[in-house]
């Protein structure tokens, strides 16, 4: 049954949903946070964007609380600006920023199936640090943020979405 589920849940929503990300020893599927808003976004530590990404992101969670799930994954990808486990990564940004959500364990964006199966689904694959991808409660990508717009942006397409109004440059 569980098997079929899954099986339904690849088909309507996007594989990207049932690949699973770890958190530690926890796993996660995007699935699992249906009927939220999601922000996906892969992060450095030392990148000239991060301070200001995760002082975001913050708010944004603490302002929709369990209406939003951000799912924040590190990469090494782009400019070699997270060379730390996932364990010290996950400590320093916590201790930093007082994180609200969690920090998944690192993926490579390029081999990994998570950001493959992402790729496939909004046509779009991180092309440098901090870029996010809004989820919309039925697991739909809505928009793929470049890492030069703030989440700032990504919380007002949320709103947008909420009260009924299209988005500009929806996918």
């Amino acid at each position: 049954m569980k098997l079929l589920l899954v099986s339904i849940l690849s088909f309507v929503f996007g594989d990207y949903l049932t690949v699973p990300i770890f958190n530690g020893e926890k796993q996660f599927q995007l699935a699992d946070a249906r009927g939220k808003f999601i922000i996906i976004v892969n992060v450095a530590s030392n990148c000239g964007y991060t301070d200001l990404n995760y002082k975001q992101l913050v708010s944004i969670k603490s302002e929709f609380g369990a209406a939003l799930e951000v799912v924040a994954i590190p990469s090494n990808n782009f400019g070699e600006q997270e060379p730390d486990s996932s364990v010290e990564i996950r400590r320093k940004m916590t201790e930093t920023y007082s994180l609200n959500f969690p920090l998944f364990d690192k993926l490579d964006t390029e081999k990994d199936e998570f950001w493959k199966q992402l790729e496939k689904y909004s046509g779009f694959a991180p092309r440098w640090n901090f870029w996010k991808y809004l989820i919309d409660e039925d697991g739909f990508v809505r928009r793929v943020y470049a890492h030069w717009e703030e989440p700032n942006v990504v919380a007002a397409d949320i709103r947008k979405i909420r009260d009924g109004r299209t988005l500009h440059e929806e996918l």
